[in-house]
């Protein structure tokens, strides 16, 4: 989906699942550091933080890292096969 345009589908293919994110737009894509990447904070409840992959500084806002394949491993039975380490 580039950069402006209206909503799409992100695929995430974790085998034997095939699973995606409704995106409704993007507004910038940008180039992290991964020294600029700070943990999740603490206060996180335990299902939150299992999808946080950690938070970063941009343009005076604190923004959040989703971490894909915890979220799918998170949404999806254990018996699908997707999600970390699939």
């Amino acid at each position: 989906l580039p950069v402006g345009e209206g909503r799409g589908v992100r695929a995430a293919p974790s085998a034997p699942v095939i699973a995606g994110l409704l995106v409704d737009a993007v507004f910038e894509v940008v180039t992290v550091s991964e020294a600029d990447v700070d943990p999740p904070i603490a206060t996180l409840d335990r299902a939150t933080a299992g999808v946080i992959r950690g938070e970063v500084m941009l343009t005076g806002r604190l923004t959040a890292l989703i971490d894909v394949a915890g979220l799918f491993a998170a949404l999806l039975p254990p018996e699908s096969g997707a999600g970390r380490g699939a």
